[in-house]
């Protein structure tokens, strides 16, 4: 087995995919990944909603009370969610269980995936929540904190699954780990891997009177370092694999979300990375990209 890479196991095989989902139309795209991912992996799929009695409420409050004179709103969802689950199971031919608890969103996914021995989590990449744009981001890196399975924020029209696929990498086994993730969900999908190159404390070195030729030369000599390893990182997932990689200049986010619109469909991050600056950097990163990329995004553990 390659450095980096995850075997697939009989119990992982069986394991399920679990979506979340809020019943709005962003919610809906990421039922419709999961449910492509699962007839994939021939996996069943929970299709989970958080029922939150605090948000009814507040709709209660704003809206005119005659809207929901005569409504048990948790009826209502368990019927909702058994349309969606036969729905899914009569297109897809797939095994697909609607779940539903009541409490607070984040720690009632979070435990349902533990329990659930899920592989993958898919939500959507917007909510119904209050601050939706902010919150979907900030809920997926809480929940990427307290479960050790991938989380996909699906923002992309599900009619097609991705075909090309980014990978942000910086060398370490993290960036290996998330790349055969990738590629155990989206085997058929082209994957570019993207290392963003910089000298570190290049505004020093030139107050401490390093030319412009002096910084010239580091850079050249840091990006054929990052060449080497990107041959090295390609090599270690395996041959047959459809890959390739690219060693930009510049602060990672900007690379990558400059790259991501050149055509990319999924961009891949990884959690961790090789030490504690680079975990600080990663999660950073990983907020920025989830916070600006307009395609989706595949959080790795």
């Amino acid at each position: 087995m390659k450095a980096g890479e995850i075997a697939m196991t009989t119990t992982q095989r069986d394991a399920p995919i679990v979506v979340s989902t809020d019943f709005s139309e962003e919610a809906a795209i990421a039922v419709e990944r999961a449910a492509q991912i699962a007839q994939r992996l021939d996996a069943p799929l929970y299709v989970f909603h958080v029922f939150n009695s605090g948000v009814w409420a507040s709709l209660k409050n704003i809206y005119s009370s005659a809207l929901w004179t005569g409504t048990d709103l948790a009826v209502t969802v368990r019927e909702q969610l058994a349309q969606t689950v036969a729905n899914l199971s009569t297109r897809y031919g797939i095994k697909a269980i609607a779940e539903s608890e009541t409490g607070s969103v984040t720690e009632k996914i979070a435990g349902f995936v533990r329990n659930s021995g899920a592989r993958l989590l898919v939500i959507g990449g917007r909510s119904e929540n209050w601050v939706a744009d902010l919150l979907v981001g900030e809920t997926a890196l809480q929940l990427i904190s307290q479960i050790d399975v991938p989380v996909l924020v699906a923002r992309n029209d599900p009619a097609h699954p991705p075909a090309n696929l980014l990978l942000a990498t910086d060398f370490s086994d993290g960036a290996q780990r998330a790349a055969s993730v990738a590629q155990q969900l989206f085997p058929a999908a082209r994957l570019t891997l993207l290392h963003a190159c910089l000298i570190p404390f290049e505004g020093r070195m030139r107050l401490a009177g390093a030319t412009e030729a002096d910084i010239e030369s580091y850079r050249q000599a840091e990006r054929e370092k990052a060449e080497a390893e990107m041959d090295k990182h390609i090599a270690s997932l395996g041959g047959g694999n459809r890959a390739e990689g690219i060693v930009a200049w510049g602060v990672p986010t900007p690379v990558i979300l400059q790259q991501a619109a050149t055509g990319t469909e999924m961009i891949v991050v990884g959690r961790h990375g090789g030490g504690f600056t680079n975990e600080r950097l990663l999660g950073s990163v990983a907020r920025n990209v989830l916070f600006h990329a307009t395609c989706d995004v595949l959080l790795a553990p």
